[in-house]
């Protein structure tokens, strides 16, 4: 019986800084995420862990918008960069993001912005409807 795999990572945390939007050589969209995330169990509250989602298209330009101390819901795959599996590099690519709360200072813009490829293509789609 064959079985397919699933690449998905979940992620609640914290924009850490202000995302800086990059282009490609082709002039691709592309932005690096830095997010804080801490696992707090009833325990006790353990260590944040830092990561950096990429996004790239559309996604880059949206998430290029947050800002430092925005709640963010991140869903991601994981790439693998390497050429060999002796030293994997591996990196997060975004798929969607949604705002969960802004930053305390500010609160005129409205919480729970959602955005994914999904949603972007179709949009496309249905601009192309005649009707």
């Amino acid at each position: 019986m064959a079985t397919n795999g699933l690449n998905r990572v979940s992620l609640i945390g914290v924009v850490g800084s202000s995302p800086r939007m990059n282009y490609s050589p082709k002039g691709f969209p592309l932005t690096r995420l830095p997010l804080a995330v801490t696992d707090a169990t009833e325990d006790a509250e353990s260590p944040t862990e830092w990561m950096v989602v990429e996004f790239e298209g559309n996604l880059a330009e949206q998430s290029a918008r947050l800002e430092k101390g925005t709640s963010v819901y991140v869903e991601a795959r994981i790439h693998n960069h390497s050429r060999s599996q002796s030293s994997p590099t591996l990196s997060l690519r975004g798929t969607r993001i949604q705002v969960l709360s802004l930053p305390r200072q500010k609160t005129e813009a409205a919480p729970f912005a959602q955005f994914s490829n999904e949603e972007s293509s179709s949009k496309a789609k249905d601009d192309a409807l005649p009707f």
